[in-house]
C-alpha cells in the first residue's frame, strides 16, 4: 500500500485515517471491569456526551495517563 510521504504509517483516505473504523462506528474496550464505548465522528470521537480531537485524548480522559489512542482501543 502507498502511503503520503508527509505521514508515514498514516495512510489516508479521502483525508481519513484508513486505521480507524467508519464514523457512526462505535469502538468498544474492556478496561478494569468496564465496557468503554467510543462513536468514530467524521472529525474526532465521542465518549460519553463529549467530543474528543483524538482516540489519545480519550484514553487520557479514562486512565489520567498520556496513552497512544490506537494501541489502547487496538483489539
Amino acid at each position: 500500500m502507498l502511503r503520503p510521504q508527509n505521514a508515514p504509517g498514516k495512510a489516508k483516505t479521502n483525508g481519513r485515517d484508513t486505521r480507524l473504523p467508519i464514523p457512526g462506528a462505535i469502538i468498544r474496550k474492556e478496561y478494569k471491569g468496564q465496557v468503554l464505548e467510543v462513536k468514530v465522528l467524521e472529525k474526532g470521537f465521542e465518549f460519553e456526551g463529549q467530543a474528543y480531537k483524538t482516540l489519545s485524548a480519550v484514553a487520557k480522559k479514562v486512565t489520567g495517563d498520556h496513552w497512544n489512542g490506537y494501541l489502547f482501543f487496538k483489539p
